[in-house]
């Protein structure tokens, strides 16, 4: 049970996002970056999900991959990465869900917790970030895009390296202060019925390689129009996170021929790796 919370929490972070100036109608989701006399390589934009018009996208980067000798995610999708992530769900064991967020708030989240098949005892031992993205991730059926990219690359030999890792991530929620943890749950709550309408908006602007309005709606989707999260969001899940890539990313570019393979909304921007790649003296030329 916990294994499968921990792979919801991986899925959902390509949906948190950021508020920033853009370049006019910005579109591509697979760019080719190269520099005079050094090898070629590709940025490719992801989105966690396992709708089958998603994944169909992947067939753009089978000549990408054949050609590089190595890929790079975000983080490896493997079992050492669950279960560093189910670890950092929970709440240290002197603690209780209950007693951190009311008794109210906890019922109403266990009743929609329980529809999900997640028991009580599950859920107090949750911390309410946690609980907050499980609740508002829709169930997967198959395999994402992202473990479709790991499993492909691994099976065709290729080095495999990641940007960030497990413990990282996480270590960014856990900075969500405690007030801002249980208005995130809270907002969630209400906005569940309309889950499947947002989803189906931002599968559309994915598809449509539309990274504004990927951003527009993942904001409107993740914060549900909470000011003081989205500026969270926009700081401390993309734009801090770009920076963190973008550093960690030269030096492996270095290294040969590089399929780089990140959260879609991680490419726009005047912040974003496009950009910031351009301002290193990259060409970044949009592919598709």
């Amino acid at each position: 049970m916990v294994m499968g919370l921990a792979k919801k929490i991986l899925v959902t972070l390509v949906l948190l996002v950021m508020v920033a100036p853009l370049m006019a109608a910005q579109k591509g989701l697979l760019y080719e970056v190269s520099r005079p006399g050094e090898a070629t390589h590709y940025l490719f934009g992801t989105m966690h999900s396992d709708d089958s018009r998603v994944l169909a996208v992947l067939e753009g980067l089978k000549q990408p991959l054949a050609s590089v000798d190595q890929v790079v995610l975000e983080i490896l999708p493997d079992a050492m990465a669950m279960v560093e992530v189910s670890v950092a769900m929970l709440l240290p064991p002197e603690q209780s869900l209950s007693k951190l967020i009311g008794k109210e708030l906890f019922e109403r989240a266990a009743k929609v917790a329980a529809e999900k098949g997640l028991p009580r005892i599950a859920v107090e031992r949750m911390r309410p970030w946690a609980l907050a993205i499980t609740l508002g991730t829709p169930e997967l059926t198959g395999e994402a895009m992202d473990q479709a990219i790991y499993r492909r690359a691994l099976s065709a030999g290729k080095q495999l390296l990641a940007l960030e890792t497990p413990a990282e991530q996480m270590a960014l929620f856990d900075s969500l202060p405690d007030d801002l943890q249980v208005r995130l749950l809270k907002e969630v709550l209400e906005q569940r019925k309309h889950l499947a309408e947002q989803l189906e908006a931002l599968t559309q602007a994915y598809l449509d390689r539309d990274l504004e309005k990927l951003q527009e709606l993942s904001l409107d989707y993740e914060a549900a129009g909470d000011e003081l999260l989205a500026e969270w969001f926009r700081k401390k899940l993309i734009l801090d996170r770009n920076r963190t890539m973008y550093r960690r990313l030269l030096p492996i570019l270095d290294r040969g021929a590089t399929l780089v393979a990140v959260g879609a909304l991680h490419l726009a921007g005047k912040e974003g790796l496009v950009t910031l790649l351009r301002r290193a003296g990259y060409r970044v030329e949009p592919l598709f």
